[in-house]
């Protein structure tokens, strides 16, 4: 069901996933785990600070998961329980690359058809 997926990578035959626009990530919402401090900051695994966090449910070291646009503007979606630890600051930063340059479901469909025929 493609309401339920987590995401989708593409890639092209002869690309690699090291090798730039050979290969594209969808995914419908883009979301991190991070780590709040005690001065109310979300914090990565490595300790980079990310952004404020005012959302008072959550304690001084939960794990939540938060969605972003790109901008590193973080909206809590839920505390992660099933967590020990955040994401790392490479991977906060390759999802906020992600969410910037998102490919959407109209270009999935487009990829998929071009492939047909």
């Amino acid at each position: 069901d493609f309401a339920r997926t987590d995401g989708i990578v593409l890639q092209h035959r002869r690309g690699s996933m090291h090798r730039p626009r050979a290969c594209f990530k969808w995914k419908p919402v883009h979301t991190v785990d991070l780590s709040v401090s005690d001065a109310r900051r979300y914090l990565t695994s490595d300790g980079k600070d990310v952004g404020p966090c005012t959302d008072s449910r959550w304690a001084v070291g939960d794990i939540v998961e938060c969605r972003t646009d790109g901008t590193r503007k973080w909206v809590p979606v839920k505390l992660r329980t099933d967590k020990d630890s955040a994401n790392y600051s490479a991977t906060v930063r390759d999802v906020c690359s992600a969410a910037r340059h998102s490919v959407t479901r109209d270009d999935l469909f487009t990829w998929a058809m071009r492939g047909k025929g």
